[in-house]
């Protein structure tokens, strides 16, 4: 039991963390934390991002990155690499050194809900990113289009690289929960600049 120091009324603060599944759709996003984790089997690395909402009704939801950058997979690699890339031009980012070079450069991001399964409950997923000035200008923002025959098969090949690599428990603080929930290699959608997930550059 902890006492607390005076009453807490809930209803007078914003967030609930962050961790909300929000809908499908185009939202205005940046990087605000990112950090190289170790896999659980200690074989790997992935590059954990953390991104944030900035804007709208969902402001300050918060989505995770998960990019296996160091794995004996080499496509569960190539497809992480594939992400970064695209994300960096998102950023406008020719060549980076360090991810805290990503933090605090605005970007729109298609979001999509990943249903709930026997192991994890309903959490959403980034498709693609997109510069500011694209982003504004392109696809529906309210709906990601969705995927034909030939991206499905390309998720089912992303998936089974993703099973190689899984997550090491953090338990630092009270982000373990829902890293354990986006645990899976990013899948396939269109852009406007380069197909990732899956697709040969």
């Amino acid at each position: 039991m902890a006492k607390l120091p005076a009453v807490f009324n809930a209803s007078k603060h914003d967030g609930r963390m962050g961790f909300n599944v929000i809908p499908a759709g185009r939202y205005k996003m940046r990087i605000v934390k990112s950090e190289m984790k170790k896999t659980k089997d200690g074989k790997g690395q992935y590059a954990n991002l953390t991104a944030k909402v900035v804007d709208g009704q969902h402001k300050g939801s918060v989505i995770f990155i998960r990019l296996n950058l160091v794995n004996q997979n080499d496509e569960a690699v190539r497809i992480a690499q594939n992400e970064l890339a695209t994300l960096c031009d998102a950023c406008k980012k020719g060549a980076i050194k360090d991810t805290e070079e990503l933090h605090g450069v605005d970007f729109y991001a298609d979001v999509a809900v990943k249903a709930a399964d026997s192991n994890y409950p309903e959490s959403n997923v980034i498709k693609n990113y997109y510069t500011l000035e694209k982003g504004k200008a392109g696809a529906p923002k309210t709906k990601v289009a969705q995927q034909d025959e030939s991206d499905e098969s390309e998720e089912a090949e992303a998936d089974e690289a993703e099973e190689d690599s899984t997550d090491e428990k953090d338990d630092s603080d009270g982000e373990k929960d829902e890293e354990e929930e986006q645990e899976e290699a990013p899948r396939q959608a269109a852009g406007p600049k380069r197909r990732i997930f899956g697709n040969k550059k």
